[in-house]
């Protein structure tokens, strides 16, 4: 079983505060509860509102591996490798992760981090199962899905084929297919999903085990840094 850091998952549920605005809360001694509050003045160009802007953008995180002036900006805790075929995009919303695949990228597949239980493992798993419209499973019958590896971790994977229709859209894609996983801990929870046309998906059904293998956090116990 991964062991992460207490300094490690400090510092990961400090950076998702930060994405989410959320203030960060601390235990004294006594095991008082209080809030952790950082305020500065805002420059011109910080107070712009920047609606296009990706997470990187909006938040503060730096990709791995990519130097940061004055070393003013927290880095994205997270490392994972690329499968071969797969390009990898800039950030956007909330997915620290995210990558395409297919002939011409028409499968996806990208990392979510929330604080918390990000809504609870069966609300997301049956509002992906409402994305591709099908019906939404027990919790029974969850608990019987087979289990895949997150962060060395056994996981629900689930497997969905159907018409997905993305958020926002009015129209379904046909003839599509879902892989999911998602992983809680007590501090945040991670989501790792992959969409595209059923035959595309199911050619790299691979990869994505692959690539839910190879993430990990900066900081773990267990020597997986790169």
């Amino acid at each position: 079983m991964i062991k992460i850091s207490r300094e490690a998952r400090g510092a990961l549920f400090f950076l998702l505060c930060l994405i989410l605005g959320m203030p960060a809360v601390s235990c004294g001694p006594s095991g008082s509860r209080r809030e952790i509050v950082q305020r500065r003045a805002l420059s011109e160009s910080d107070q712009l509102i920047k609606p296009d802007a990706t997470s990187a953008e909006r938040f503060g995180f730096r990709p791995a591996g990519q130097s940061s002036p004055g070393g003013s900006r927290p880095q994205n805790p997270f490392r994972w490798d690329t499968p071969g075929q797969w390009s990898e995009s800039p950030p956007t919303s909330m997915r620290v992760a995210n990558l395409t695949f297919g002939e011409s990228g028409e499968g996806e597949c990208y990392l979510t981090a929330m604080p918390g239980d990000g809504g609870g493992v069966e609300a997301n798993l049956n509002r992906w199962r409402t994305q591709m419209g099908q019906p939404p499973l027990s919790e029974t019958e969850i608990e019987k899905l087979p289990r895949k590896t997150l962060l060395m971790q056994p996981v629900p994977f689930i497997e969905i084929d159907g018409d997905f229709t993305p958020m926002g859209a009015s129209e379904a894609l046909k003839d599509y297919r879902m892989l999911g996983v998602i992983l809680s801990f007590d501090r945040f929870t991670l989501f790792v999903k992959m969409v595209g046309p059923r035959d595309v998906v199911e050619s790299e059904e691979e990869n994505f085990d692959t690539f839910c293998r190879s993430v990990r956090i900066v900081g773990t116990d267990d020597g997986a840094n790169p």
